[in-house]
């Protein structure tokens, strides 16, 4: 949600994904108690707000303040 309250909810764009080289991003599927390194990138137009990811199979998430 950015600093209006607006909703953004298609952050990940073409350009976003075009960012990392391959095996830089995160795998697209994490298990349980499973640690993983990687790059996330998330086109947002705000700086200010509130930041969640929360894929679409997925029960858990992450949250960031801007």
């Amino acid at each position: 949600m950015d600093s209006s309250g607006r909703t953004a909810n298609d952050i990940g764009t073409v350009a976003s994904y075009m960012c990392l080289d391959t095996g830089e991003s995160l795998p697209d599927e994490i298990g349980p108690g499973e640690n993983v390194s990687g790059s996330l990138i998330l086109d947002v137009t705000d700086s200010s707000g509130t930041l969640v990811y929360a894929p679409l199979f997925d029960s858990e998430g992450w949250e960031w303040s801007l």
